[in-house]
Order: C-alpha cells, then sequence, then structure tokens
C-alpha cells in the first residue's frame, strides 16, 4: 500500500512476481543468475538496468540481516556524471551512446536475450543512469562476439575510478522492519557479499522484499 502512493507495481521477472525476494539462492552470477539471486557483491547499479521497462522507484522491506556483510552503498548518479565532466568530458560522448545489456534469461520466447541503451541519457528535464557494468560485459560478448571497444572500456575505467572512491558515497546498515526507497534514475547502488549463517533455519538467513514501481 505505501508503494502504491509513489507508482504501479509491475513485474520482476517472466513469471510475473510483484514482491521479490532478495536472498542467497544458491545461484552463481557467472552461469547466468542475477546479482539479486546470490549473496555476491552486486557492483554500483540501477535496477533492471537490462530489461524493456527500468522502475522509476524501488523499494526494499528489509526482513532478515545477513550473519556477515550485505552493507548498503549508494552514490549519486548526478555526482558521478559531473565528476565526468570536470575530469574525464571525452568518455561521456560515449556513455551516452548505447550498449548492449544481458538480460539474464529474462525474455519470452522470440524475444532477444540482449536489451541495448546508453548508460547515461537527458530527456530535457532529468538526468538518468542505466548501468551494471557485468551486464553489460556479457551482454556485448552475447551479442557481438567481442569484448567492449577500446573507448568504452576507457569509458567504464573512468567510471569506476571514482566510484571506487569512499568521499562519494555513503554506506548503511538496514535493520528488520525498516524501509528503503530509492529513485532509480540517478542513485547507483551496491549491496556488498555477505555471510549467512551455515546452520538453519533458513528464514534467520539475509532477505530483502523488492517492490519495482512505474510513476
Amino acid at each position: 500500500m505505501i508503494g502504491q502512493h509513489l507508482g504501479d507495481p509491475f513485474e520482476q521477472d517472466v513469471k510475473g512476481t510483484l514482491l521479490f525476494d532478495v536472498k542467497d539462492k544458491g545461484y552463481d552470477v557467472t552461469q547466468g543468475a542475477r546479482f539479486s539471486d546470490t549473496r555476491a557483491a552486486s557492483t554500483f547499479h540501477t535496477d533492471n538496468a537490462c530489461g524493456c521497462q527500468v522502475p522509476d522507484f524501488v523499494g526494499l522491506l528489509y526482513c532478515q540481516q545477513a550473519q556477515q556483510g550485505g552493507n548498503s552503498q549508494w552514490i549519486s548518479a548526478v555526482t558521478l556524471h559531473n565528476e565526468l565532466l570536470e575530469k574525464h568530458p571525452n568518455v561521456l560522448q560515449t556513455l551516452y551512446q548505447s550498449f548492449y545489456f544481458d538480460r539474464r534469461g529474462e525474455f519470452s520466447k522470440g524475444e532477444s536475450p540482449v536489451s541495448s541503451a546508453p548508460v547515461f541519457s537527458w530527456n530535457g528535464s532529468e538526468l538518468t543512469i542505466r548501468c551494471l557494468h557485468y551486464y553489460i560485459l556479457v551482454g556485448h560478448q552475447r551479442r557481438v562476439r567481442r569484448r567492449l571497444t577500446s573507448n568504452q572500456e576507457e569509458a567504464f575505467n573512468s567510471v569506476e575510478a571514482p566510484i571506487q572512491q569512499p568521499r562519494l558515497r555513503i554506506e548503511f546498515s538496514l535493520q528488520p522492519g525498516q524501509i528503503l526507497w530509492t529513485n532509480n534514475h540517478w542513485i547507483l547502488h551496491n549491496r556488498t557479499a555477505f555471510e549467512d549463517s551455515p546452520a538453519p533455519p533458513p528464514e534467520k538467513h539475509r532477505r530483502y522484499t523488492r517492490l519495482w514501481l512505474s510513476r
């Protein structure tokens, strides 16, 4: 009900899931899984960067903490964009061009396994970032059977450098029962790697419930 005051929920997978459990399901990103189904660090990204419909807002209800790790990190895409504009203006032209994103198997029969979109875009009033570096690497390998071009690699190297600087990001941990809302157009977020207790029960393992909203 809270989310519906911000926008309309929409499906997060081909099964039509509206409320998605973000937890370690024992999967491996290198085998085609989404980061949200693993315990690996997700790297800085926007949600559903590889999808046809990108959420305007993302809601996360924190249900259970991990035994270790799993902190949230945020970076302003506007700050990142302006940092690049000041120090590496040449790479922005590349980042405003389209990249291929691997869709992680979330597509229907007859649809392409990759999508195409720029990392940065500007509609005249709002800056939008659409990014998950690993999905882009895999997307280019699947679509054009090769790595990124030298210009594209230079652009991502220029993005990674400021992202790794603590001065540009905030890091925090939520407590069970707290809800986090984020604008998915201009906030990059990351979840650090985590470990769950090896002992049962599974309901004691780290878990978020996620909601995607279109405004």
